[in-house]
C-alpha cells in the first residue's frame, strides 16, 4: 500500500453528499480514476461511515471494490478513552498533568521563566492534553516528563 496527502480542502457542509462530492472532485483534479479505489478509512462517524447514505456507502456504490473499513487510529483512541475511564490511576494521573500543563500556562511569568530555565526548542514547550484524540497526548505528556523537574520546583 502506498499513501499520499494530495491536500487540504475547506468543507462548508459536513453533508455525505457534500464531503463525497469534495473527493470525487479531488480525484478528478489529481487525475485519479475512482475505479481504482480499494479502501476508505474514516472514523465511525454517520455522516462518513452510515450504511444507508455516508460518504463511504456513496464512495461504494460508484465502485464496489473500494471497501469502508473503520479507521484503525480511531479505533484505537476510542479504546484508550474507554481503558481511561476504567482506570482510576490513569484517570488521576491525566487530571494532574492537565491542572499542572493549564496552571503553567495560565500564567507569561511562569512560561517565560520555564522556557528560560529549560533551553529547549518550541517543539519541547508545555502543551495542553488533546481532549478528543487519546493517542496525541503521549507527546504532552512526554514534554511534562521532560521539563517536570524544573515545573516541580516552581
Amino acid at each position: 500500500m502506498h499513501e499520499d496527502v494530495l491536500g487540504m480542502y475547506g468543507v462548508t457542509s459536513q453533508s455525505a453528499e457534500h464531503i463525497t462530492n469534495i473527493i470525487l472532485d479531488i480525484l478528478i483534479r489529481c487525475n485519479l480514476d475512482i475505479k481504482y479505489c480499494r479502501g476508505q478509512g474514516y472514523d465511525g462517524a454517520a455522516t462518513m461511515a452510515g450504511h444507508a447514505s455516508g460518504v463511504s456507502t456513496r464512495i461504494t456504490s460508484l465502485c464496489k471494490k473500494a471497501f469502508y473499513t473503520h479507521c484503525n487510529a480511531h479505533s484505537l483512541d476510542l479504546a484508550l478513552q474507554d481503558l481511561t475511564r476504567t482506570s482510576l490511576s490513569v484517570s488521576i494521573a491525566l487530571n494532574m498533568t492537565n491542572d499542572i500543563v493549564n496552571f503553567m500556562r495560565e500564567s507569561p511569568k511562569r512560561l517565560n521563566l520555564l522556557d528560560t530555565l529549560s533551553g529547549l526548542d518550541s517543539y519541547t514547550k508545555l502543551t495542553p492534553l488533546c481532549p478528543t484524540r487519546w493517542t496525541v497526548r503521549s507527546s504532552s505528556l512526554n514534554v511534562l516528563l521532560i521539563n517536570y523537574s524544573l515545573v516541580k520546583m516552581r
